[in-house]
């Protein structure tokens, strides 16, 4: 079983990242690879084409891109959305979350294809 792995787009403070990692969780923040400036349906490409669940805040992700990969056939890892500033700009609700997810997870598929939110 591999463990999920995570992909942080531009909404989410590259400090989580840092975090996960030193916890021994693979994560990346799309600015160490130089995806700062990258459209939602690149990060998502992205995060797709290496098997990572991308997380963000971006209301955009849910209902402009995720529901049309969908409707469209195509695959990605799954989706961790963080509802507004004052989940998304919290490094310890992002990170603390995302560790729930990867001790939960019992393979990196769990999240395949879903769209994950967290509640308040």
């Amino acid at each position: 079983m591999a463990s999920p792995k995570f992909y942080l787009d531009s909404h989410i403070p590259k400090e989580v990242a840092i975090q996960l990692r030193a916890k021994n969780v693979d994560a990346i923040h799309c600015a160490e690879i130089g995806m700062e400036d990258a459209s939602d349906e690149e990060h998502l490409t992205y995060a797709a084409e290496n098997g990572r669940i991308m997380v963000t805040c971006d209301p955009g992700i849910e209902y402009e891109l995720h529901y049309k990969w969908i409707a469209a056939g195509k695959q990605h890892m799954g989706i961790a959305f963080f509802r507004g500033e004052d989940q998304c700009k919290s490094i310890s609700v992002v990170f603390n979350e995302l560790m729930f997810l990867w001790e939960a997870a019992n393979d990196a598929s769990d999240l395949y294809n879903q769209f994950w939110r967290k509640q308040r």
